[in-house]
């Protein structure tokens, strides 16, 4: 699994830091069709040379 992660300090009043936000979203099918969209293109450019 392909992970994306990003993270976000909560803080107080005082600018203290009391908590973290964190969010996790899974990218795997992204990165999947961004690969066969290269491969694509790939296949496009060599079939425009012959």
């Amino acid at each position: 699994m392909k992970k994306c992660i990003n993270a976000a300090p909560i803080k107080d009043d005082k600018d203290n830091i009391t908590g973290v936000v964190l969010i996790f979203r899974d990218i795997t099918e992204h990165k999947k069709v961004i690969e066969a969209r290269k491969k694509q293109i790939e296949q496009e450019q060599l079939i425009a040379q012959l």
